[in-house]
């Protein structure tokens, strides 16, 4: 199977299980949008972004957004959506029917993320069996299933997407990765600032940990072309398109601080909250608990990474030299050790959170 077919396949595949396996869909995927606040808004986003693509303004997206009025740059109170918006444009084009085309959008990239999952794991090494089992998993998770409804658990593509644009990038830093880097950065900032900004900082850890560990076969002033090309894409979507966050924080103090995204990043009570745990969850809990959506997914997934990768670099490591130095040892030891108390740190974070300010 080509490079560009088995993708295409595993996307079909991926969408019309993922269709099959969410009933609400069944009843109204042309005729109506799920019972959610959070749902209805997002349509209505898309629908602006949408509106402003077919009078053909393709660039970027009107920010003085017709929400939170008479605040400037509203668009920018919540995620861009602006990847997601032209397949939204798209489907609106040829059904003239809002429910179909913010359902079908969110399908797409629901199954997008399976495939970017596939490609990782590939890129990995991984068998093409596993792989595949891997994108399903991905993308038939319990909670995502339960949260359909949150368009962000769609847009978690951006992890696996980032992590193979990184890991290809690392082990050939030529041009045409780099531009695919850029690219990939335009592509999940304009999606989902909040997600990239969480992968930025697990990625930049991954970026390092490599270059330290194939630092001889790593020459940086070799690569500086490379290295420019990705400034100079991460500086353009910078100031192109993310400026109108920067000016809200400026002017009214809008912004989310570190102990949201710590509570955010890893709820660990609330990854209990799910419908294959709802047996042992009210082990875990008391009448005071708070209910909440699932948001443990994306940093347990990247944390897992992480861990795994580090865990590939002992591997390799040991598969080179039977015999390893102190020094080797210790520094595999030692980086295993700060990502194990890093992720500690961050669950205890949660369930502090969780305790401490449950509602009544």
């Amino acid at each position: 199977m080509s490079q560009l077919a088995e993708p295409l396949v595993l996307f079909l595949l991926l969408a019309l299980t993922i269709l099959a396996c969410v009933p609400p869909w069944r009843d109204h995927f042309f005729t109506g949008l799920a019972d959610h606040w959070d749902t209805r808004l997002m349509n209505e986003w898309l629908a602006w972004n949408a509106n402003h693509i077919l009078q053909g303004h393709f660039l970027r997206p009107d920010y003085n957004a017709n929400f939170f009025y008479p605040n400037e740059y509203t668009l920018a109170f919540s995620e861009l959506l602006w990847p997601q918006s032209f397949v939204y444009a798209a489907a609106y084009l040829f059904s003239h029917n809002i429910f179909f085309s913010f359902n079908l959008t969110m399908l797409l990239f629901w199954a997008l993320s399976g495939v970017a999952m596939f490609e990782l794991l590939r890129e990995l090494s991984l068998s093409r069996i596993i792989a595949y089992l891997g994108s399903f998993v991905f993308c038939l998770l319990p909670y995502r299933m339960r949260y359909y409804v949150e368009f962000n658990m769609v847009l978690v593509f951006i992890i696996p997407f980032m992590l193979l644009l990184l890991l290809r990038w690392l082990r050939q830093p030529n041009m045409r990765n780099s531009l695919w880097l850029a690219v990939g950065f335009w592509l999940s900032a304009t999606s989902c600032l909040y997600l990239t900004i969480m992968a930025m900082i697990v990625l930049g850890c991954v970026a390092v940990a490599f270059i330290a560990a194939r630092r001889r076969d790593f020459h940086l002033r070799l690569i500086w072309r490379s290295l420019a090309v990705i400034v100079a894409g991460v500086a353009t979507t910078a100031a192109f398109y993310l400026y109108p966050y920067l000016i809200l924080r400026l002017k009214g103090g809008y912004g989310r601080t570190m102990a949201d995204y710590i509570k955010h990043h890893a709820q660990a009570m609330h990854y209990l909250n799910t419908r294959c745990a709802s047996l042992i969850y009210p082990l875990f809990t008391t009448p005071r608990s708070r209910i909440a959506e699932t948001y443990l997914f994306p940093g347990t997934a990247l944390g897992i990474m992480a861990i795994v990768f580090f865990a590939t670099c002992a591997a390799h490591s040991l598969g080179r030299s039977r015999t390893m130095l102190p020094a080797e040892i210790a520094s595999l030891c030692a980086k295993l050790l700060l990502w194990t108390i890093f992720w500690l740190t961050i669950i205890a974070h949660a369930f502090h959170w969780q305790t401490g300010h449950a509602a009544p």
